[in-house]
């Protein structure tokens, strides 16, 4: 719900700014090889008693480029979005992140052994806590408007 609402954000920001020439994006950086990253290895490893590297190939299984990110590649990315030539881009979010993101607040995630998602197994369909399994108390279609 945060990276949905951070991409709301933007767009919003971005709507509000734009005649000015002010640009927004939003950069969401996947697995970098940093120290922050590498301490966390480290200290989950510690309470797993496996190996950081072990832990590091379960994280960038799901990363289709199967990898870390370098720090290189995500100040690329911001170094052109600070440039003359993302003159055009603006509103939107950019995943510096290997293929990790499939959309908004969402991550390709394999579950965990013994979950009957990962036998194939249909699943009933739950809504979520507080919210009502129809439509009714959604506003009707078009209803929508910008607040000025």
């Amino acid at each position: 719900m945060a990276r949905a609402g951070t991409h709301g954000f933007a767009k919003a920001l971005a709507d509000e700014v734009a005649a000015d020439g002010i640009l927004v994006t939003v950069v969401a950086p996947g697995y970098m090889r940093t120290g922050r990253v590498t301490s966390l290895l480290e200290d989950r490893s510690r309470r797993e008693d496996r190996s950081p590297e072990a832990i590091a190939a379960e994280l960038v299984a799901d990363v289709p480029l199967r990898r870390i990110g370098e720090p290189g590649e995500l100040a690329d990315a911001i170094a052109f979005l600070a440039s003359e030539r993302a003159s055009y881009i603006t509103g939107t979010v950019l995943a510096v992140d290997g293929g990790y993101l499939r959309g908004i607040g969402r991550a390709r995630r394999r579950p965990p052994a013994g979950d009957p998602r990962a036998t194939g197994a249909p699943q009933r369909h739950r809504p979520a806590r507080g919210h009502r399994d129809d439509d009714a108390h959604r506003p009707a279609a078009g209803r929508a408007r910008r607040v000025q």
